[in-house]
């Protein structure tokens, strides 16, 4: 069934498998396929310290780590943290972490605490030599280069059960809607176009900005499309 999957999508997209990583299985199955795939490394989570073992044995190429960006992590220096995730060899991408339906325990983390450690981060990866990337740095090139396209039309998730899904927002707590067909998803996708367009349609950034998901923030907070961190990289980095 994956196989067959993977050989379908490739002729519309670019297949990224998401797993935890501790399938054996099902690595060896990934390895010898044409796609990219990633896994989540996160503090708080039981299975954790598994996956990092996992990681530092994997010779897979086409592997790369999700970081996610916890409470425990936001207390880390900058360096400890490259230093860490230096040690997989593995390109990386940081993970705000997002309140969720499925999660027992929720963490509540700012879009402003995010941007700022973003900018801690990443004037560290530029003061040392590290043996990986950050997607991040990537995205924010893509933002200002007007080449960076978000929102539910430019990912859409198939689950283990054949269905089509995409992540929405209910009440600040993130979870996977399913779709009965792509039409139907289509027809959210231009939903939540207009709701972007009346909401940030006069920001600068309207159409190109670093949010992957339209949501809600909280009072003073930053925007989801982390303008202050765009703007900084914009004049201090690029």
């Amino acid at each position: 069934y994956l196989h067959r999957l993977i050989d379908l999508c490739n002729e519309y997209a670019q297949v990224n498998i998401i797993t935890n990583f501790t399938d054996n299985k099902c690595n060896a199955f990934l390895s010898n396929e044409n796609v990219t795939i990633s896994t989540s490394l996160n503090d708080e989570r039981e299975c954790n310290q598994k996956v990092e073992s996992l990681l530092l044995m994997s010779d897979i190429k086409q592997l790369s780590i999700i970081q996610v960006v916890t409470p425990s992590l936001l207390s880390k220096n900058p360096k400890d943290i490259l230093n860490y995730l230096n040690l997989f060899k593995k390109d990386v991408s940081f993970l705000q972490y997002s309140p969720s339906e499925m999660s027992k325990v929720n963490y509540d983390i700012s879009n402003e605490q995010f941007s700022s450690f973003m900018v801690s981060i990443i004037n560290e990866f530029f003061a040392a030599e590290y043996d990986f990337n950050i997607s991040n740095i990537d995205a924010l090139e893509n933002v200002i280069n007007n080449k960076y396209n978000p929102m539910m039309q430019s990912i859409l998730f198939i689950n283990p059960f054949n269905e089509y899904m995409s992540i929405e927002y209910d009440e600040g707590l993130e979870y996977f809607h399913p779709f009965a067909s792509l039409t139907n998803w289509e027809n959210r996708c231009t939903v939540e176009k207009k709701l972007y367009a009346k909401k940030c349609s006069k920001c600068e950034y309207y159409g190109r900005c670093y949010a992957e998901h339209l949501k809600d923030w909280k009072g003073n907070d930053e925007c989801c499309g982390m303008k202050s961190l765009v703007k900084w990289y914009e004049k201090n980095i690029y």
